[in-house]
């Protein structure tokens, strides 16, 4: 069309009677040609821009998913623009060096490139004078603009569900925050299901921070970051098709020690597993059944283990945790349980009463399908950036109560379940 307006202006100005002046024609024909390179050349970079960035986002997805593997990441890159933007057609569209893995802040949205257990991936591809593929402009040359050089960049990164959940569908104030508790959960969510008018309430001093807040109703709230999403979809429970470990009868019954020290093995501990006094007790890796009775722990009593799952089942088995007792339990990486550190029977409701002191370390999934976990503490229930998930019915965290968590490490991810260390996402 363009260019059949030019031969048609052309024909007007050669048919003029009336004597048009060669300046008044020069500036005509400029008129037109101004037209056409904002028409054509404009036209060929937005496709060039959408090429670049279908291409980028194509090989950020593929590059996250071959983390921890930095090299891996970058072939899987240049295989995918090479296939997208062949080099024999476009010229070197990826270098090696446009391919960055490092730390996406989901609070602030940017990217930091990290030498190693990076979590996010950068791909920037580009058409530029110092590669010799820039775009060549057919009209813009005629005032002095031939060639133009364009990038997208794309990030991705592991994803996943919420790294906190309540999964009540209609309670009112299913995640509830009080005191001076706080809840920081970066570069994850948090996802109350409840569609309650509040959903989610805070009050005092409370803090919230996550990557995304979704609730289900309302929420009534103090300070929290960024402000919730209310009337959000819910979700369902990742964890909904993880079966139960098997057992046999009791390998233990009442358990109980007090200001001892002792290493415990995997097994059925009917009645329940208590600690107590100054015990510090060092659990072997392992599933531990508690069946009919709580895990208690009491006063300064400590207990440690690494590769350990707790399955509580029965009535009143339950989480006890009171006064100044520590805990530094890690989930398994491997297993039909990996990355779940403790497990509540779905069939099995309950009132979890988290009252430790401090956690020096705290790594894997806590997830009550059916109960609720109450945290009042004098501090976190976790370390600070502690790979912990947690999913429960139901949350009340009072006093100087809460959890800080981080899921962006790559070794964190790594050792979750299924859902948490496969999902990849598009962060920009």
């Amino acid at each position: 069309p363009l260019f059949t307006a030019y031969r048609s202006a052309w024909r007007t100005l050669r048919r003029d009677q009336r004597g048009m002046s060669m300046p008044t024609f020069a500036l005509g024909l400029a008129a037109i040609m101004g037209f056409a390179a904002l028409g054509v050349d404009y036209a060929r970079a937005l496709s060039m821009e959408k090429l670049l960035a279908n291409a980028a986002d194509a090989a950020a997805l593929a590059a996250a998913s071959r983390l921890p593997d930095d090299g891996d990441a970058r072939a899987i890159a240049m295989a995918y623009v090479e296939k997208n933007m062949p080099k024999s057609e476009y010229g070197e569209v990826l270098k090696p060096e446009d391919v960055e893995v490092g730390i996406w802040n989901s609070n602030t949205r940017t990217f930091t490139p990290a030498n190693s257990d990076g979590s996010a991936v950068r791909v920037t591809t580009r058409v530029s004078q110092e590669r010799g593929n820039q775009l060549t402009m057919f009209f813009a040359g005629a005032f002095g603009k031939e060639a133009l050089g364009l990038s997208a960049s794309a990030v991705a990164g592991r994803g996943g569900p919420p790294c906190v959940m309540a999964l009540h569908s209609t309670a009112n104030g299913a995640f509830s925050m009080g005191g001076s508790s706080e809840l920081k959960a970066e570069n994850c969510g948090l996802q109350v299901n409840s569609t309650a008018t509040p959903a989610l309430t805070m009050s005092g001093g409370s803090d919230l921070e996550a990557s995304d807040i979704c609730v289900g109703g309302t929420a009534s709230t103090t300070s929290a970051s960024p402000s919730p999403k209310e009337y959000c979809p819910g979700q369902s429970d990742p964890l909904a098709s993880l079966d139960p470990p098997s057992y046999g009868g009791c390998d233990h019954n009442n358990a109980s020690y007090k200001n001892s020290s002792a290493t415990l093995d995997p097994g059925v501990y009917c009645g329940g597993l208590a600690i107590d006094g100054k015990s510090d007790i060092t659990l072997n890796e392992g599933t531990y059944i508690i069946k009919d009775g709580p895990f208690a722990l009491k006063q300064t009593a400590k207990v440690t283990g690494t590769n350990v799952t707790i399955f509580l089942t029965g009535n009143g088995a339950v989480v006890n945790m009171k006064a100044k007792t520590q805990v530094d339990l890690t989930a398994p990486k491997t297993g039909d349980l990996a990355g779940i550190l403790f497990f509540q029977d779905r069939n099995y409701s309950g009132f979890h009463d988290w009252k430790g002191k401090a956690a020096n370390n705290l790594k894997g999934v806590v997830y009550f399908p059916e109960g609720t976990l109450s945290v009042k503490n004098d501090n976190s229930i976790t370390p600070e950036d502690s790979c912990t998930v947690l999913i429960a019915k139901q949350f009340s965290f009072s006093a100087k109560g809460g959890a800080d968590i981080n899921l962006s490490g790559v070794d964190c991810r790594g050792g979750l379940p299924g859902p948490y260390r496969r999902g990849i996402t598009l962060y920009k």
